[in-house]
């Protein structure tokens, strides 16, 4: 029996064996990502096939522990159904530099048990390859994925997939892609962000994005507070277009009193602007803010400064001359309407 052994072993290490087996590893290697869709898993290979194949490479993982072997046998256990030690043999690869290709296989082997009907979970799919994405540089992998994600329908995975091609190809359909599935699955901070980056590159259609962004911001109930927490990171003329476009397309029901952004903000993109219509709008907003704020010193300083420039405007100077007695200073009152008088009289 102990010659069988020998025998045995001798025949399963045998030089020729082990060369052969290391070039059929390279061809497995295809497996983790195939061209065009990855493919559904189907068992359908002959168990005695991938059996023998799976001996194999285990006991060439006794002879060498390289994680490179143990990659391909995570492969060939998933295909031959023993998920669990598939499972375990990848979590050994997740603090390698075989990290994404580790939670590919991982995935996999959901998708297997999912196909299977072997309680695979869909959300532990979309968090492998969510985390697959974070190390993946190689963009034809991360056209895999985005692929796979689009036919498993994972819209998550497929809009940060998309953001990840736009910023390692520079392509910028990838970017719309992003924006669209941003869009569907409302993500308002994503799509802000999108739409800001797509107005700097595809200048075409800059209005097309602003209008999206008006769209959104007014039908989210969080729209405000990004805003004011994206103002910094958008693009300073989308982010003034986009405050413009919130200001002169009102929402039906929308209470004249609720800030899109701060007051101060407000003050910045006013002393920007140069057309008198973006003017007028901004300075008419910024006076109605100081009189909800009831801050009056403030209000004053403010009309002061600019009110002569729309002294003409006999719906400005209406709005002006009702604020100016509202602040409760009658000689402010009085120097104000002076002052239209005289502009009007000129």
């Amino acid at each position: 029996m102990r010659e069988l052994k020998l025998t045995v072993k001798s025949k399963f290490f045998s030089i020729k064996e082990i060369i052969t087996y290391i070039l059929i590893f390279t061809g497995v290697s295809v497996m983790l990502f195939p061209k065009g869709k990855l493919e559904e898993y189907a068992l359908s290979q002959e168990k005695s096939n991938i059996t023998l194949y799976v001996i194999y490479i285990r006991n060439l993982l006794k002879i060498k522990d390289d994680d490179i072997i143990r990659l391909h046998l995570v492969v060939s256990l998933t295909q031959a159904g023993e998920f669990q030690e598939a499972e375990l043999e990848a979590q050994k690869l997740l603090n390698t530099r075989y990290r994404d290709k580790a939670y590919v296989a991982l995935y996999r082997i959901e998708k297997a048990k999912f196909f299977a009907k072997k309680d695979g979970d869909v959300q532990k799919m979309q968090t492998y390859l969510l985390e697959a994405i974070k190390s993946m540089n190689e963009k034809e992998l991360l056209i895999e994925i985005n692929r796979e994600a689009i036919s498993m329908n994972l819209p998550f995975v497929v809009m940060v997939s998309a953001e990840k091609l736009y910023q390692i190809t520079g392509n910028i359909e990838w970017l719309k892609q992003a924006y669209r599935y941003a869009i569907a699955l409302m993500d308002v901070e994503k799509a802000l962000l999108y739409a800001s980056e797509l107005y700097r590159k595809d200048v075409s259609n800059r209005r097309k994005y602003v209008n999206d962004a008006v769209y959104i911001v007014k039908n989210n109930q969080e729209g405000r507070s990004i805003i004011q927490k994206l103002s910094g990171k958008l693009d300073k003329s989308f982010y003034a277009e986009l405050t413009m476009g919130l200001l002169t397309t009102p929402q039906p029901g929308l209470a004249l009193n609720i800030e899109i952004i701060e007051l101060k903000e407000y003050e910045k993109l006013f002393l920007q602007a140069r057309s008198y219509k973006d003017r007028k709008v901004l300075f008419t907003k910024i006076v109605q803010m100081y009189l909800w704020k009831e801050d009056y010193n403030g209000l004053k300083k403010f009309i002061r400064m600019y009110y002569m420039e729309f002294a003409k405007d006999e719906e400005v100077s209406k709005l002006v001359l009702k604020s100016a007695l509202a602040t409760g200073d009658p000689t402010f009152a009085k120097e104000i309407a002076e002052g239209i008088k005289k502009e009007v009289l000129k």
